[in-house]
């Protein structure tokens, strides 16, 4: 049976075990943002304890996304990627723990919470540079749209699952779920063997972030020339920087030369 071009990313059985796996984490992410959430805020009484946990799982992208963008493009990928995940599911399961005895402070979510947000900064730049080894190049753009397909069905699903979860178990059991998740990713990303990386000689990691913070805005101008350049359409643009980070260099998002691509 032959899928619809816009599932023909799925064809090709690492990708699909990536996608898979990413989704489920995305879910069981999402189911924890909402839990901890609820507890710092029922637990304390004050809403901005939520603000301060949200805070605490987002900031670090700013902040170490152009460091794990440097770091993807200098050690094997995926190693970086197990490493960071199986230590933001050590996280999830010891924030389990501790709701589970009814010993979750406010203040120890909060640096959880933190940590895995800084983990997951450090290894994303790694999952979105492995698309053009796990997709032909006529597929990439398919693999970036179901990329941003799954990351906005996630954030819809996860909270919905979180408060069912919630209610029927209790806290412990939504961070549960989030820790089982990350398992997931564990198990799509272990089997694959990925070409080791090509640092541009002369850079080091130090350099490497500083020029990954300001490589948003030559993302979007090579977004704009490939969206001419390979079809004409705006569609590649739109996709293209609604699924790379500021870390993601140009290349590895598009999939494409954009030094060929501006020839």
């Amino acid at each position: 049976m032959r899928l619809p071009r816009a599932l023909a990313p799925l064809r090709h059985r690492r990708y699909a075990a990536l996608w898979t796996g990413a989704f489920a984490s995305n879910i069981g992410t999402w189911m924890e943002s909402v839990a901890v959430g609820v507890l710092v805020t029922t637990t304390t009484g004050q809403a901005g304890w939520a603000g301060l946990v949200a805070a605490a799982a987002f900031v670090p992208n700013a902040l170490l996304g152009p460091l794990g963008g440097a770091l993807a493009d200098r050690v094997p990928r995926r190693a970086l990627l197990l490493g960071t995940t199986a230590v933001q599911a050590m996280l999830a399961a010891g924030l389990t723990a501790l709701a589970a005895f009814d010993a979750a402070e406010p203040w120890a979510v909060t640096l959880i919470v933190l940590a895995s947000g800084c983990a997951g900064a450090l290894g994303f730049p790694a999952y979105q540079s492995m698309m053009p080894d796990l997709v032909p190049r006529e597929d990439l753009t398919g693999a970036v749209a179901l990329g941003a397909a799954q990351w906005n069905l996630g954030r819809v699903i996860g909270p919905v699952l979180a408060g069912v979860v919630i209610a029927l178990g209790g806290y412990e059991w939504a961070f549960a779920v989030n820790t089982v998740s990350f398992l997931a990713v564990i198990v799509a990303i272990a089997p694959i063997r990925l070409p080791a990386p090509s640092p541009t000689a002369g850079e080091s990691i130090a350099t490497g972030g500083e020029l990954g913070g300001e490589s948003l805005p030559d993302l979007e101008v090579a977004a704009l020339v490939a969206g001419q350049a390979v079809d004409g359409s705006a569609e590649l643009e739109a996709e293209v920087l609604g699924e790379a980070g500021a870390g993601a260099p140009a290349e590895v998002a598009l999939g494409v030369d954009v030094g060929e691509a501006v020839a």
